[in-house]
This record gives structure tokens, sequence and C-alpha cells, in this order.
């Protein structure tokens, strides 16, 4: 499958994803956590894979380095719309309205690049090329694991990139399952890498200890949920 159709695809069940969360409410606060937990993980994943394989290919093309320009900036305000939700208490009632502006932010993006950059790309990329990067995404070449901070085969120095996306995204998944929605902070030491900056969060530094203190206010809020322990 090429490029274009995975991204399309993240999109899709991004998508869901958000619809899903719109329809939570204050009271719904265990709900609304864990699903605003798994699409920041989801984002997160579909941001670094993105930035890292489909932008550059397509930011080589001169007439597509704006868009590809303006995509960067638009993951960069919905990161921080992002840091902004985990700073709030999901009860907040500016929690809400926040998350909306997050959606609509993110489906403009979306709509965005399944619209004018998947245009220009099917323009620039030759007949080859969308393949070759789909096969990048998905882990056909890998890069040396002694790169690495991660458990055996997974090869990157930022949790994950281009070559064996497949193994890091199960990891980044086990990732939220186990540290988000769990709460099993010490997880974080077996999957997170020495040098893992969580670039979502500015001002976190690399290391499971730092995501660990970046994520502990969500975790506090998660554990005084009613009915939360």
């Amino acid at each position: 499958m090429d490029a274009i159709k995975l991204l399309k695809a993240d999109h899709d069940k991004v998508k869901k994803l958000l619809a899903e969360l719109e329809s939570t409410t204050e009271r719904g606060v265990k709900t609304r956590a864990e699903l605003f937990a798994t699409i920041k993980g989801e984002l997160t994943l579909h941001e670094i894979v993105e930035e890292e394989i489909f932008y550059p290919a397509l930011k080589a093309h001169p007439e597509a380095k704006e868009i590809v320009l303006e995509g960067y900036e638009e993951h960069a305000v919905v990161d921080r719309l992002m840091g902004e939700l985990e700073e709030l208490s999901v009860e907040d009632e500016t929690w809400g309205p926040k998350a909306k502006v997050m959606k609509e932010n993110i489906e403009h993006h979306i709509e965005e690049e399944e619209g004018e950059m998947f245009k220009q790309a099917r323009q620039v990329f030759d007949a080859a090329e969308p393949e070759d990067l789909g096969m990048r995404w998905s882990g056909a070449s890998r890069r040396p694991a002694a790169s690495s901070g991660f458990p055996s085969g997974a090869d990157t120095s930022a949790m994950y990139v281009e070559s064996n996306v497949d193994t890091n995204k199960a990891l980044v998944r086990r990732l939220i399952d186990e540290v988000f929605v769990a709460g099993a902070a010490g997880a974080g030491d077996e999957i997170v890498a020495p040098d893992f900056v969580p670039h979502s969060w500015p001002g976190t530094g690399p290391g499971p200890a730092e995501l660990k203190s970046a994520m502990a206010g969500m975790m506090r809020q998660l554990r005084a949920m009613p009915g939360r322990t």
C-alpha cells in the first residue's frame, strides 16, 4: 500500500476517535480522559512517522514546499492544544470547548492534507515513490538496532522512525495502554529509550524519568476521578 493510502487510513482512525471524544460529557470523566490519552498517542505516532518519512520526501519537490511547511506548523498548533488540555482537569468547564477547538484544527489539517497536499504529492511523485514511501512506513528497511535504547528489534533514537515501524507502533500502543490508560508508570522504563524526547510536551527532557514526570499531572487527574483507584 502506498504512503498516501496509509496516511488516509490513519486519518480515518483519528476522526473516529475524535467523534467519540466529542460525544463525551463532563460526567464521563474516565471515558473522556482515556479517549484523550489514546488520541494523543495516535496523533503523536502519526506526526512523527509523517514528519520523518512523508513530509521530507514531498518537501524535496520545490512546488510542494510551502504546503509541507504549513503542515509542520499545523502539527505544532495541535501539539500545543493537546499540551494545554493535559494541564486541565477533564472536569474543567473549559476542557470541552478546548477539545472542540483541537478537533476542528485536526479536521482542518486532515482536509488540507487529503485535498491540496495529496493532490500535489500525486503530481510531483513519480509512479514508484508513493509505494517506496509506504514500504519505508511499514518497516521494509531497517536501521541498526544499536542506535536505539529500545528493546531488541526496535530501532530508533526518538521512540520510532521510518524503519521497523510495525514493531515501534506496537511499543507505542503498549505505552498508551499500560502507561497512559492503565496508569502503570513503571512500564515506561521498559518501553522508552534513554534519548526519547516527547516533542508534543514542550520543555520535557529525554528519557523515561522525564516522560513520567510530564505525565504525572494527567495520572493525578485520572486517580482523582470518581470510581477510579
